[in-house]
């Protein structure tokens, strides 16, 4: 049988800590660990875990500062007992940003989705790294509709290209935003589909 990951959050009024649990194969929790940072100004949140090509985990999410409101996306790599082998805070450098996919790329590093957490207009945001989580480069995704986008999926397409699905449109019309990019991150596609 093979062990179960669960990451996520653990709230304490007003604090978020990222939370690192293994479970067997039947659910029962093998290891619990909460990382805490020392000031507790600060919150994280994990979103996503991908297995690295070793069987390690690597893991997106977010990690920000309450009192500045400044979030910056997190990408770092644990053992399966949860050890942090390396950790990097990624993302633009103005905008506060968070983490929701993670897919591995053609040449060994890791490409990251999310988006902008301001106050609105919110941009979708894309960020490529190398093997060890530096980043290499970023697209912001701005469109016209001064709306509150993100990315939350991600999918490889058989060209080492990817797929992004998620939210964008103006408030009270959120529509379903598809973006395509290649290999290199030049953007091939960046539609909003209405489903109502």
């Amino acid at each position: 049988a093979l062990p179960i990951w669960e990451y996520g959050l653990n709230q304490s009024p007003l604090i978020f800590h990222a939370d690192f649990i293994k479970t067997d194969a039947y659910g029962n929790t093998n290891l619990d660990s909460v990382y805490n940072i020392a000031d507790s100004t600060y919150n994280t949140l994990w979103e996503k875990a991908i297995f690295a090509n070793d069987g390690n985990l690597v893991i997106t999410g977010w990690h920000g500062n309450v009192a500045d409101s400044i979030l910056n996306m997190w990408i770092l790599k644990t053992d399966t007992s949860g050890n942090i082998l390396w950790s990097n805070y990624v993302g633009d450098s103005i905008l506060s940003t968070s983490a929701y996919c993670i897919a591995k790329t053609w040449d060994g590093g890791y490409i990251l989705g999310g988006g902008t957490v301001t106050a609105p207009p919110r941009y979708g945001i894309i960020i490529k790294t190398d093997a060890n989580g530096q980043q290499l480069w970023e697209r912001l995704l701005i469109n016209n509709n001064n709306s509150g986008d993100v990315l939350n999926s991600i999918a490889a397409t058989p060209d080492s290209g990817f797929v992004f699905t998620g939210i964008g449109g103006s408030l009270g019309n959120i529509l379903v935003r598809f973006v395509r990019i290649d290999k290199n991150g030049t953007l091939l596609k960046d539609t909003l589909y209405n489903f109502s």
